[in-house]
């Protein structure tokens, strides 16, 4: 912020935009602020303090510091790439778009291999993250250019799937605090059958799943498909695979959690019923009693 105000003399974003030129300074002041945004929203490979964060955390903070906290610094780094920053269309943008993509697939694969439920889903706020830098790298309004289709409904679907994320992970966050107060632990080994206890809880998850993977009509659908029509439009391959991937990994981590709470829980199995024991008539106690009729090898 010093280099830009000691350049232009200004700090209001829209006057930034106007003033700005494409040079070192312009550059390296872009280059510090967005290293700070992508510290504080968690973007690999500076995203070790989540995880860890989530873990101690109680569950109503853990579902505001990944619906807001995270969700409001990706937002303001779109405000200064999509304002002051602008006119840098160059390498930077798509470094962003290939650390969104890299965050997307670390974080999926980090998620399925979670053995606890809040750091599972710590590990897939980080994944699902990633779909707000991926849509800077896609081709965007400059200052000859201020409209471009692509560039309008690729922010329209990121910002759609930031608010379903923030609403998504709130609940997830919550039913997990719910979970972990039944149960006192968060091991997933031992939340098996949690789902015939606590339905509400289970079913809140399931809803808030549903919206991650992107199954119609929630919210998460419609922004994955607006971002997917934009990087389509723009003959972005890359960007729709990486759409696609990152959709792989959310629906493996959800069918591994999902498969542990849903299954039958070991304690209550049924055991088999006894199978009836034949009971000879009364009529026939004095045969056996007297040897008749005769048992095999008895040579009566």
């Amino acid at each position: 912020m010093a280099l830009l105000y000691g350049q232009t003399g200004r700090l209001d974003i829209a006057l930034l935009s106007q003033a700005v030129q494409d040079d070192s300074t312009l550059r390296l002041a872009a280059t510090l602020m967005t290293l700070g945004l992508l510290i504080k929203s968690a973007m690999v490979p500076l995203h070790t303090w989540l995880p860890a964060a989530h873990a101690r955390a109680q569950a109503p903070v853990s579902a505001m510091l990944s619906a807001v906290v995270v969700a409001v610094t990706l937002f303001l780094t779109w405000r200064l790439w999509l304002g002051p920053f602008a006119i840098l269309h160059s390498l930077q943008t798509h470094w962003l778009g290939l650390t969104g993509a890299v965050a997307l697939a670390w974080g999926g694969i980090q998620a399925a291999l979670q053995t606890r439920l809040k750091l599972l889903i710590a590990w897939s706020t980080l994944s699902q993250s990633g779909y707000a830098l991926l849509m800077l790298s896609l081709p965007g309004p400059t200052r000859s250019t201020p409209t471009l289709a692509p560039q309008g409904l690729a922010f329209d679907g990121a910002l759609q799937v930031l608010l379903a994320h923030g609403l998504a992970k709130g609940a997830l966050f919550l039913a997990a605090g719910a979970i972990i107060a039944a149960h006192g632990h968060d091991r997933m080994s031992r939340l098996a059958g949690s789902a015939q206890h606590l339905p509400m809880a289970w079913l809140a998850m399931a809803l808030a799943g549903a919206s991650l993977l992107g199954i119609p009509p929630t919210g998460g659908f419609v922004g994955k498909w607006w971002l997917l029509q934009a990087s389509l439009e723009s003959g972005s391959v890359a960007i729709s695979a990486a759409v696609l991937l990152g959709t792989f990994f959310t629906a493996a981590c959800l069918w591994r959690l999902f498969d542990i709470g849903l299954c039958p829980c070991p304690g209550a199995r049924q055991r088999r019923p006894p199978q009836p024991v034949p009971i000879a008539p009364p009529a026939t106690w004095p045969c056996w009693r007297w040897g008749w009729p005769p048992w095999p090898g008895s040579g009566g």
